[in-house]
């Protein structure tokens, strides 16, 4: 095959050709090593891969800690109200248990429709106290509900995001997850990426609903109309960067931190105009990842100290809960 290649009876096209339609797997392979040859690439063995991404956490995600919080205040709320009708009703047992000496006077009462009138305020008013006191523990738990569910279906978008960073990059990376930066304001980074080309911090969203994202206003669609939503991504993601910024100017890195959001439900449409931090939608982000590999722009001194940094600082937070 490779004298025909020589004197030119068998061309490119033809080689082509026979690569994709051989039935022999040896004829392809030869088709597909002379047209390497012939185009003059090289062969080279792949190079060593750089393990997988180094990932370090805090501990407990900033979603569970949130989910502990909540269902601990449900429990409180819960067993007060439970508190203050066990203590109504055994005060109410232990006063029927006592003989009254008005009881005459309460019957005598009750003979008229003046003190029937009253005795029906005085009950009417007893079960709404009971009503009240069933009613609004209720409905502050379902509310606490909601946030719950909705710090989970956080939670679960970090995780998610988090796996696929990791089929996505490799070793020269390291991944640092619910980063709590000291200072008055105890938000959590979600993900800090550390890599050749840089720094990022990503604020992962898995919220329902159909959003658009135009400029830094995000707004969450009721019926025909467009809301301002309450969470905004963007501002978040680019307050977080720079904070993270603050923090490692204060040991000499003047690093720029990049931020962007990451879109991590996929069944919620989100549409983005003009974005002044970037989205990343959750089906593409490994192209995203890719895109960033442009060029080294952090030497690995730098790369080692900020990893360093920001692990001392989750170590930190593991210890003290």
């Amino acid at each position: 095959m490779g004298k025909l290649l020589d004197s030119k009876q068998i061309t490119l096209k033809d080689l082509g050709k026979m690569a994709e339609t051989s039935w022999d797997p040896k004829e392809r392979q030869a088709a597909i090593a002379l047209m390497l040859l012939r185009l003059e690439q090289a062969i080279k063995e792949p190079a060593p891969p750089a393990g997988f991404v180094k990932i370090v956490s805090d501990g407990r995600t900033y979603s569970k800690k949130k989910q502990y919080n909540l269902a601990l205040m449900q429990g409180l709320i819960f067993g007060l109200s439970i508190g203050i009708l066990l203590t109504m009703m055994g005060i109410l047992i232990i006063n029927g248990l006592k003989p009254h000496q008005n009881s005459q006077s309460i019957t005598s009462l009750a003979s008229t429709p003046f003190g029937l009138l009253v005795l029906a305020i005085v009950l009417i008013m007893m079960l709404l106290v009971v009503g009240l006191l069933v009613f609004i523990p209720d409905q502050i738990g379902k509310r606490l509900d909601k946030q719950i569910e909705a710090f989970q279906l956080g939670e679960e978008g970090e995780e998610r995001t988090v796996q696929m960073i990791v089929q996505a990059l490799d070793g020269n990376w390291s991944l640092f997850r619910n980063v709590s930066l000291p200072g008055r304001n105890k938000g959590d980074l979600d993900i800090v990426l550390v890599g050749p080309p840089g720094v990022w911090v990503l604020e992962v969203k898995n919220l329902r609903g159909v959003y658009r994202n135009i400029g830094e206003t995000w707004e969450i669609r009721h019926g025909k109309n467009w809301k301002t939503s309450l969470a905004n991504p963007s501002r978040q993601a680019k307050d977080n960067a720079v904070r993270l910024g603050d923090f490692l100017k204060a040991d000499h890195l003047k690093i720029w931190v990049n931020p962007a959001v990451v879109w991590a439900n996929e069944e919620s449409p989100l549409f983005v105009e003009n974005p002044s931090a970037a989205v990343w939608m959750f089906n593409r982000l490994p192209d995203e990842l890719g895109n960033i590999w442009q060029a080294e722009k952090l030497s690995q001194a730098d790369r080692k100290a900020i990893a360093e940094k920001l692990s001392k600082l989750c170590e930190a937070q593991k210890k003290t809960g």
